[in-house]
């Protein structure tokens, strides 16, 4: 990456600096399986805890940061995230994470992982209500560019792919999980996620603007083609994907909005700098937690 007397703003400078880390975490195999429905439901349900887990650091960071003069421009309470896995929990595993589960111990409880089909049933879920934000409604997101944040791009394998992960073809009601809710522990590059979070994105500004961009970015892209294509694989009508959803959000007019502000932040050469690798640093812990995902649903 080389960032030496670049001609264009920061947000160019991340879609390009980025690019290597970008197309490695569309290669994971991971989320292609999970839109083409060859994993186990529960497969789903193990990635929505592991953003629970990552979510609910950011946000306490968000927090943190939203009166800073610089990072607290990026601070948008539509787009907290943390509700709305909570709700997909409930419906995916019988409950969300509880804090005492994120140290990851024997303890804290059982983790979920490919286990017999208990047929547990889903519960509806209430939509979060609409925001004013001044942001134009939700409607048919645009083409997702190519480079904002860790975007999946809709190309999903379909069985027979030889990626080395094997499925039961995700039949709904099949979450291979205990009927008395599962008790969700984070994986060990989850843990690694939180720990760099707690580190510097707290009171590091251009820390916090890295994660806060790789990870909603991703979302309002990408994530606007995985959310459906998951919910049609699983029968999943409205409940158990509330993650992908942004109420009152165009994800068009936010990445617009968002670029904007990239652009205009007042950092200074040497965080501008901090910024773009530790965009590359979020992006690596990205890809080793879906590395991770797909070693332990592999068989």
């Amino acid at each position: 990456m080389t960032l030496a007397d670049p001609p264009a703003g920061l947000s160019a400078r991340l879609r390009t600096g980025t690019r290597s880390e970008h197309d490695r975490a569309q290669g994971s195999g991971f989320l292609d399986r999970l839109a083409a429905g060859t994993l186990p439901r529960a497969a789903y349900a193990d990635l929505a805890a592991q953003h629970w887990f990552i979510y609910e650091t950011l946000e306490r960071a968000a927090a943190a940061m939203a009166d800073h003069p610089v990072a607290g421009a990026f601070v948008f309470p539509e787009l907290t995230r943390l509700p709305a896995l909570t709700e997909d929990l409930t419906v995916l595993a019988g409950r969300a994470p509880r804090p005492s589960d994120a140290d990851g111990s024997p303890a804290a409880g059982r983790a979920l992982r490919p286990a017999s089909d208990d047929g547990l049933s889903a519960a509806g879920g209430a939509s979060h209500p609409a925001r004013d934000d001044g942001l134009p409604g939700a409607g048919p997101a645009g083409r997702p560019d190519r480079d904002d944040g860790l975007v999946w791009d809709g190309r999903a394998s379909r069985p027979g792919d030889d990626d080395g992960l094997a499925g039961d073809g995700g039949q709904p009601g099949d979450l291979g999980l205990p009927g008395d809710g599962a008790e969700l522990v984070p994986l060990a590059a989850t843990r690694e996620y939180r720990a760099r979070l707690h580190a510097v994105a707290f009171d590091k500004p251009w820390a916090f603007i890295a994660h806060h961009y790789t990870r909603y970015l991703g979302d309002l892209s990408g994530g606007q083609y995985l959310g459906p294509a998951i919910a049609r694989a699983y029968g999943l009508d409205g409940a158990g994907h509330r993650f992908f959803v942004f109420d009152g959000v165009s994800p068009a007019e936010f990445r617009r909005r968002y670029r904007e502000l990239l652009d205009a932040a007042e950092l200074s050469a040497e965080d501008a700098e901090l910024l773009l690798a530790e965009v590359v640093e979020a992006y690596r812990l990205n890809i080793a937690v879906l590395a991770e995902l797909k070693e332990r649903w592999a068989s």
